[in-house]
């Protein structure tokens, strides 16, 4: 749109640092981001499997993996998807699951 925020509808590997995005209820952060704007309740990611339900606003972080449970955030991307913490964990099991035996 005009704003120059994009929706969060993107493939992760098509985000770069920098780029805005907006994130709504459902969605799930493909970046590591930081708030710019908006208010959200997020299933916050902890680590693989783990999750806190937090509020987070402006000037917040939320790590790539996290959802939107309600309300609407305007991000910028400060770590694409392939190098956060939950990109790493993905390549790790894509690596593993090409490896494994097809039966």
């Amino acid at each position: 749109d005009s704003s120059g925020i994009t929706l969060a509808l993107h493939r992760p590997s098509q985000l770069s640092a920098g780029d805005l995005v907006r994130v709504g209820p459902g969605e799930v952060v493909a970046a590591d981001v930081v708030i710019l704007s908006g208010h959200a309740e997020v299933l916050a990611r902890r680590r693989a499997g783990e999750f806190d339900r937090v509020l987070r606003g402006k000037g917040d972080r939320i790590e790539a993996g996290s959802r939107i449970v309600g309300g609407n955030i305007d991000c910028r991307v400060e770590t694409p998807f392939g190098a956060t913490t939950a990109g790493a964990e993905c390549a790790l099991v894509d690596r593993i699951l090409s490896v494994l035996p097809r039966e």
